[in-house]
């Protein structure tokens, strides 16, 4: 049986963008979700990548931290969500902006 969340999600799926601006393939998360059962399940995830949100640093990732240090405006999510159900583009950089 699958979480709620993600019983929603496929219903109603949504866009968004947001820049990957780092990684750690070690660090090791946990998470609950509430079950379509109504029970609450724990899961363990190694692997995040760090990104920045367009939507400002007054709600979204306002409370975001790594390290004791806050980070407004960034966000942290498992590289297995993203690999699940994310798109990545890789953007080439002008040779002469640096």
């Amino acid at each position: 049986m699958g979480s709620v969340d993600r019983t929603q999600g496929l219903r109603a799926k949504d866009g968004h963008s947001v820049l990957i601006v780092g990684y750690d393939d070690d660090l090791e998360v946990s998470t609950s979700s509430v079950m379509n059962d109504g029970s609450v399940q724990k899961f363990s995830y190694k692997g995040v990548y760090y990104f920045k949100n367009s939507w400002g640093t007054e709600s979204f990732g306002s409370h975001f931290e790594l390290e004791g240090e806050r980070f407004p405006g960034y966000g942290m999510m498992t590289q297995a969500y993203a690999h699940e159900f994310g798109g990545f583009y890789k953007l080439k950089v002008a040779p002469n902006l640096w």
